[in-house]
């Protein structure tokens, strides 16, 4: 799918701004109103905009703990009946799936892990968890988006009421709810609704929205490398994470004390972009490298922002 400067320039805004109302996307990248909803329309109807994701921060929702588990399968594993999964994907290489969920303490996460591996007893032949210390995600670098998420800030867990809940469900489904229909959906007055929302993004509830693009219809694909380290001294762990945030292939870092302590998810078009990547990763820890290992994802088909708040 080609897309031209302004088109560009809109996605941009968008992804930096999702929540603005069609008249403030209009006057910022110089469109008229009638452009803007012509152009959202179109990404909208070819898939390449799948909708308007918003980002939560577990540690305020009560959940202290993201992790991610590698599993060999034979099958795609079964996780209808996990409530608290962000997202997975297929992967090709050594691992099958990978699925990351949160957790509120250990007994949670070990609960959880008990339903999946339970779940699938006759297809999971082999699994590995990882649980990071820091996660950053600096998404889609190539519409020179500058924002990073990092969704376990030390926070403490906030208070919420019945309508806090039905906010952040509402906006799970649909980032770009209007404030008119939120507050139609809570009985409230518009001020009322816009008032709470604020609110939630004050306590930092809300870390944000993004766009959830389908970037294969841009030509690009999914990568990630894990690393094993023979040691991982704080110096290098400075130096990855300024990598991280500078390459403009790297979309997500994970940071882990147990085996892998490095993952980075890579996005490229060619394979010479995921070469000169991974060469870039490797001359950095020169020397240091005990694993590196290679997989390819798939697109993810959902992605579920909020856990249970029950």
């Amino acid at each position: 799918m080609e897309l031209g400067k302004k088109d560009m320039e809109m996605l941009s805004y968008l992804y930096h701004s999702g929540r603005e109302p069609i008249s403030k996307i209009a006057k910022e990248c110089k469109l008229s109103r009638e452009q803007v909803n012509y152009k959202l329309g179109k990404f909208q109807e070819s898939g390449l905009i799948k909708g308007f994701v918003t980002f939560f921060n577990y540690p305020s929702l009560g959940y202290n703990l993201w992790v991610t588990l590698l599993i060999k399968s034979k099958e795609k594993p079964d996780i209808s009946k996990i409530q608290n999964v962000i997202h997975s994907s297929e992967i090709i290489g050594y691992w099958d799936y990978f699925i990351s969920f949160v957790a509120k303490n250990e007994s949670d996460l070990k609960e959880t892990i008990h339903k999946i591996l339970e779940e699938n007893k006759n297809s999971i032949s082999e699994h590995k968890l990882i649980k990071p210390y820091f996660t950053e995600m600096f998404p889609l670098k190539f519409i020179d988006n500058k924002r990073t998420f990092n969704f376990l800030e030390d926070s403490e867990k906030q208070t919420l009421t019945k309508q806090d809940i039905k906010i952040l469900n509402f906006l799970k489904n649909n980032a770009r709810i209007k404030i008119t229909d939120l507050a139609n959906k809570l009985n409230i007055s518009s001020e009322l609704a816009l008032y709470k929302l604020r609110n939630l993004q004050k306590k930092k509830v809300i870390l944000g929205t993004k766009v959830n693009f389908d970037i294969t219809k841009l030509g690009f694909f999914y990568s990630m490398v894990s690393i094993d380290l023979f040691s991982f001294p704080k110096e290098l762990e400075e130096k990855i994470k300024s990598f991280a945030k500078s390459s403009k292939f790297v979309n997500s870092l994970i940071l882990s004390f147990d085996s892998p302590q490095i993952m980075i998810q890579i996005f490229n078009k060619t394979q010479e972009e995921l070469l000169f990547t991974i060469s870039k990763i490797k001359k950095i820890l020169e020397g240091n490298i005990k694993k590196f290992d290679l997989m390819f994802l798939q697109q993810e088909k959902e992605i579920n922002t909020l856990p249970s708040l029950e």
